[in-house]
């Protein structure tokens, strides 16, 4: 039997798995909790020390998925191939 060896394309989605499946993401949920549940019911921590503290959680977040997808390579169009002539070499 014969095969056809035509280019068949594939379908790749944007993401490995949906960013609610990161252990980064429930890093993050179980650290908000945490630090609402704290803030509930601790007197020393108020709404400046807990929005703070919040940001800060946010951004470890942010970086974390930054580091994480730092060496992936993306699947999408990229204009700047279309410029270099698709050789992938830097032009002066």
């Amino acid at each position: 039997m014969l095969r056809s060896w035509s280019m068949q394309r594939r379908e790749y989605s944007i993401e490995t798995k949906p960013f609610f499946l990161t252990s980064e993401f429930l890093a993050f949920i179980i650290g908000t909790i945490a630090l609402a549940i704290t803030a509930g019911t601790d007197a020393t921590i108020d709404a400046r020390l807990f929005w703070i503290l919040e940001v800060v959680l946010i951004g470890l977040y942010m970086i974390s998925r930054g580091v994480a997808k730092a060496g992936t390579k993306s699947r999408s169009a990229d204009p700047r191939e279309d410029l270099l002539g698709g050789d992938h070499s830097v032009r002066p």
